[in-house]
């Protein structure tokens, strides 16, 4: 990964883009929760969501 994208991800834009990903796939999966993969859908959109609620971010920040 290159540090300008880790650099994105650690921002307050990369915060706002995992914020919104994963209410996407929330949104996204539970419209499909009939179906095994919507609610796996769901439930994968929680990771970026909540990371990005709680402004955690699993990719290391650059160190230069």
């Amino acid at each position: 990964m290159t540090d300008a994208f880790l650099r994105f991800m650690a921002s307050d834009q990369g915060r706002a883009l995992r914020i919104a990903a994963g209410a996407g796939l929330v949104a996204w999966g539970l419209s499909a929760r009939r179906s095994t993969g919507g609610k796996v859908t769901a439930l994968a959109g929680l990771a970026p969501l909540i990371a990005g609620l709680t402004d955690r971010c699993v990719l290391p920040a650059p160190t230069t």
